[in-house]
């Protein structure tokens, strides 16, 4: 179907942006259709979806009978494409008029077309700031995706598991891929490192027109200790999975004992408001990273709490 494309949208709880976000995308005239998946909303999300676009030709909508989360619904979505391309679009998000004309023009020579994303807040949604600040475009190999995604320190977040590129169906259903549905957290990541290890090649050019809107109650904010806990082992099943070079292998145990840090100071925390002391204890020594961690938290939260007492 040429460079036509499919967008993907899963649903959930957004009733106050869904109609914006499907908007963004039916003028985009190499938009073939638009997959909606509803996961088990408990707000007026279907119901708004189906008032506004229930004639609309190019919406296709979709609903979970139980909240499976993102990775469930966009595979079901993906089973129905049959463009050249799909696309996943937050539900809170939306695009700018033209996107896709400026990332087809790289359709020939790549798999994963990623643009920089612009970036607003809910107190300033007029002024646009970039996730990347990508000024040339560049190549994407799996190391230097790797290597983006490890936060640095004093840095904002700059990983490229949050873009959202456009995708060759062809690439995806040659190689069997699918997200993975038990992760909640970080599967974008995990799908694009996939892909990378199949040899997609990837680049990522100048923003074009994704426009992510920064929430603090955003679902990706509010993750369980399970779901980190599946981010950090997707790293070592990614491992068991391909043969990588030396490099590769470092990025993805580096990107492995970042998240346990985290995990293992929940699983501390947890611990001691339970009053389950030895635990705690087994915990805070697991690791020397672990144990700097876990002491450096604990000083903050000290330190926070007696200069707010004061």
């Amino acid at each position: 179907m040429g460079n036509s494309i499919s967008v993907i949208i899963a649903a959930y709880n957004c009733e106050k942006t869904i109609i914006k976000c499907i908007n963004s995308t039916i003028n985009q005239p190499l938009v073939d259709t638009i997959y909606v998946v509803n996961d088990f909303s408990t707000d007026r999300t279907l119901e708004v979806i189906n008032k506004e676009f229930g004639v609309e030709k190019k919406v296709v909508v979709l609903s979970n009978k139980k909240n499976m989360g993102p990775s469930y619904s966009r595979n079901r979505a993906l089973e129905m494409c049959n463009t050249e391309w799909v696309t996943i679009l937050d539900s809170d998000d939306f695009l700018i008029e033209n996107r896709f004309e400026t990332l087809l023009s790289y359709a020939a020579d790549y798999d994963i077309i990623a643009d920089d994303q612009f970036r607003i807040t809910d107190s300033n949604s007029t002024y646009l700031t970039k996730m990347l600040n990508v000024v040339e475009s560049q190549v994407v190999d799996l190391n230097y995706f790797l290597y983006s995604n490890i936060t640095k320190k004093n840095e904002s977040r700059k990983e490229l598991g949050f873009v959202k590129p456009l995708l060759k169906l062809s690439f995806i259903n040659q190689h069997n891929l699918a997200y993975k549905e038990k992760m909640r957290l970080g599967e974008d990541f995990e799908f694009y490192a996939r892909l990378l290890s199949y040899g997609a090649r990837f680049i990522l050019v100048q923003a074009c027109g994704y426009v992510a809107v920064v929430r603090d109650d955003s679902l990706s904010a509010k993750h369980s200790v399970e779901d980190l806990r599946l981010l950090r082992d997707c790293n070592l099943n990614l491992i068991k999975d391909f043969n990588y070079d030396t490099n590769a292998e470092k990025l993805f145990y580096k990107l492995y004992y970042s998240i346990n840090k985290k995990v293992k100071w929940i699983e501390f925390y947890t611990f001691v408001k339970k009053k389950h002391f030895i635990n705690s204890v087994i915990v805070l020594f697991s690791r020397v990273d672990v144990f700097i961690f876990i002491v450096k938290n604990l000083s903050e939260q000290l330190k926070f709490r007696f200069f707010d007492e004061k």
